[in-house]
């Protein structure tokens, strides 16, 4: 689950490096040297650090090494050419997403920009310190007090356990919040200054401590579904066969955070039968009755005073509107009151394998957010997928923004420790993301409400929701809604 990164070069910076970028990193230590990677067991570095004897200026070397599923590759050689060389690799021969290098000689440092490689000066990075020892009002993070503590700067993400808490409620003891920057603020924090989605903190503490107390400020665990809502709800509006939904909504409510489980009840339905199910389940669950289809109470109310984290619904029957775009209307209706994640339940759970559309604008990135979520509460594998129509129907500069929104979503994954594989798909999204859907458990998008559309500007998440092979989870939003994302 953790993303992979490639260090080349196993001197004592890359060796530094393999042991610190472990615990959130599957690490590949590379050098032709095997003296230095026999070092590192020496040092006591953790066994899961993988070692690699050869030149890590082969591209066969490379390959045998991993660099294809590698989101990250570094270079911390000796030698400026060899260092440009592994970046060359590494960025336009195996497309890792983020190549970064140290140049031993300032005048490399432009020959590394030119091919898009983030570089850092050894000179500069060394100079920096010995100038804090000099100058004793500058002082670098690892020259604080008796140079025994560290400061690590983290960036609380919207699923983080500490939002909306006051600093006084995570009692510090061998560590504090120094300072918070909320957009382009300073924030001193207080003991009831609370935290934001958002927030960069300053964390001052013990070195042993700090990155556990860091990991929980950016993430924490999964709290999935609760940052919408306690329950998972269930409901039929249209009265199609529910078998599945039932069943994976249990297994929603015993798998995730979720508190228990409720039926929205018609007068159809059984409702003896539903708490047979839910006792044979193991699971606390009651009923809130829905009224017939003339006396419904508004199911937005009804989401919002029973608590609902995500609805489960039945995946209505595909036909031949359905595939036109324009049936399943009680499902789109129910969406449009919905501002909680929907599961179009389809039975094909449990879900190990992951998809989630990505498209440019607000409404996609929380999907993909909620993706990111959604693979770690299930420890799935988590893939991120975007279709570019032929220039010719969107345009060059639109085909830009999807391969950009893509990156994005890889790097997102990155900040949540969770390995983002990526798919660019050509031609019809439509029709590309369907048959990719097919070799997955669970698709993940976003819907944009009461979205307009025609036979020659079709609502391509309608389509896909309505038509996947697999489940799909929809994070619904409303034009008020887009610029929260």
């Amino acid at each position: 689950m953790k993303p992979r990164i490639l260090i080349a070069g196993a001197g004592q910076t890359g060796r530094e490096l393999a042991i610190r970028l472990n615990p959130n990193w599957d690490v590949v230590l590379m050098d032709k040297d095997a003296a230095k990677l026999e070092i590192l067991q020496s040092e006591g570095a953790p066994s899961e650090i993988t070692r690699v004897h050869g030149d890590a200026t082969s591209a066969l070397v490379l390959k045998h090494a991993g660099i294809e599923s590698a989101y990250s590759a570094l270079s911390v050689m000796g030698w400026d050419e060899a260092n440009l060389e592994f970046c060359r690799l590494a960025s336009q021969v195996f497309r890792v997403p983020r190549v970064t290098a140290t140049a031993v000689l300032r005048s490399w440092i432009p020959r590394f920009e030119e091919i898009g490689v983030e570089v850092i000066s050894r000179p500069n990075a060394i100079t920096s310190v010995l100038q804090s020892r000099v100058e004793r009002g500058m002082r670098t993070t690892s020259d604080v007090g008796l140079g025994k503590g560290e400061i690590l700067e983290v960036k609380v993400l919207p699923h983080s356990p500490a939002v909306g808490k006051r600093l006084e409620e995570l009692h510090p003891q061998s560590w504090l919040v120094g300072a918070i920057y909320r957009k382009s603020e300073l924030v001193v924090p207080h003991g009831n200054t609370k935290i934001r989605a958002g927030d960069r903190l300053l964390l001052i503490g013990q070195p042993a401590i700090l990155p556990a107390i860091a990991d929980y400020f950016r993430t924490g665990t999964s709290e999935f579904p609760l940052q919408y809502g306690s329950r998972v709800l269930v409901a039929n509006p249209g009265g199609h066969q529910e078998g599945h939904s039932v069943h994976e909504a249990f297994y929603l409510a015993r798998t995730t955070k979720a508190l228990g489980l409720k039926i929205l009840l018609t007068p159809e339905q059984d409702a003896n039968t539903l708490h047979e199910l839910c006792e044979s389940a193991e699971l606390p669950c009651t009923t809130v009755d829905w009224g017939d289809e003339h006396k419904r109470e508004p199911l937005g109310r009804l989401l919002r005073e029973n608590d609902c984290g995500c609805l489960v619904l039945p995946a209505p029957p595909v036909g031949l509107w359905e595939r036109m775009g324009i049936g399943g209307q009680g499902t789109m209706e129910t969406l449009d009151q919905a501002r909680q994640p929907c599961l179009i339940a389809r039975g094909t759970y449990p879900y190990r394998r992951i998809l989630v559309t990505v498209s440019p604008g607000p409404g996609a990135a929380r999907a993909v957010e909620m993706a990111l979520d959604v693979a770690r509460v299930f420890s799935a594998k988590l893939t991120a997928c975007a279709a570019t129509p032929p220039a010719l129907v969107v345009g060059e500069e639109r085909g830009r923004e999807i391969q950009q929104a893509l990156r994005q979503a890889v790097g997102m994954g990155a900040l949540y420790s969770v390995q983002v594989d990526s798919e660019m798909l050509e031609g019809n999204p439509i029709h590309q993301v369907l048959e990719q859907a097919g070799k997955f458990d669970l698709l993940v998008l976003a819907h944009r409400k009461r979205r307009p559309f025609n036979a020659a500007r079709p609502d391509i998440s309608r389509h896909l929701l309505m038509r996947a092979p697999c489940s799909v989870l929809v994070l619904p939003f409303g034009e008020e809604e887009q610029g929260g994302g």
